[in-house]
């Protein structure tokens, strides 16, 4: 019954024939937000709204606490009551379509597109995979749509994937793994280390409940780091670096 409650609500903001986005119908209903996402998925599956074709997107920021304000490119769809037996609608810039099975798997394949597209487009900084589910949520993108994607973009060279290592393996940070794009247009070691600079930017200001493991584990990645970096200046600052952290933590 709350289903088709919510639903009816939905369908009764989308009525005047102005397309909306997840977020406007909300706040109009005064519905939860990822309550208003899940039923017009299953409202676009049912025949009930048409939804626009490809995501859009647009510029936009989170607060972070003491991390400061992320920004990053949102994406997310326009729905409008599907009227009759309309299978497609243009409205004005907006084009829509109807949901159909046979496109179900390309539709799947779209959310790796999603993933890859918003890490490009944002590759000037890393993002924690949490953060990349915050802003593609309208989008029906999970947890499991992340990661098991980049995994397969890290395979093939174009992500960096940073999480606690140790002898065991590598763990997601709290917030989840740390993800950015890798250059191919640049040569590979320098990709590579301009990869692993944007995830210590972006962890220089994390803050952790335990500063002597924070410190270890930074040791863990500046080694594995320096096995990347060989016969460079910033290889020596980084081995100086170590040296002096170790001495300070009196380790053997």
């Amino acid at each position: 019954m709350a289903k088709d409650s919510t639903r009816r609500k939905i369908l009764a903001i989308l009525a005047d024939g102005k397309p909306r986005s997840s977020r406007e119908i909300a706040r109009g209903s005064g519905l939860d937000d990822e309550a208003v996402q899940c039923a017009l998925r299953r409202a676009w599956m049912k025949g009930l709204v048409l939804r626009t074709e490809k995501p859009l997107r647009v510029q936009s920021k989170s607060w972070r606490g003491p991390r400061g304000v992320s920004r990053f490119l949102r994406s997310y769809h326009m729905y409008s009551l599907r009227l009759g037996g309309e299978v497609e609608k243009q409205l004005g810039e907006l084009r829509l379509a109807a949901y159909d099975p046979k496109l179900n798997s390309i539709r799947r394949e779209s959310k790796a597109g999603l993933v890859l597209d918003f890490l490009r487009d944002n590759s000037a900084g890393a993002w924690y995979s949490t953060e990349i589910v915050d802003a593609l949520k309208e989008s029906n993108i999970g947890k499991s749509d992340v990661m098991s994607n980049v995994r397969r973009f890290e395979n093939k060279g174009l992500v960096y994937v940073r999480g606690y290592r140790s002898h065991d393996g590598e763990t997601p940070f709290t917030e989840g793994y740390l993800l950015t794009w890798i250059d191919r247009h640049k040569p590979r070691e320098a990709a590579i280390c301009e990869a692993v600079q944007k995830t210590e930017k972006k962890l220089k200001d994390r803050e952790t409940g335990n500063p002597l493991l924070h410190r270890i584990h930074r040791i863990r990645d500046l080694l594995i780091e320096a096995s990347q970096l060989p016969h460079t200046r910033r290889l020596c600052g980084r081995l100086r670096s170590f040296r002096l952290w170790m001495v300070s933590l009196r380790l053997p």
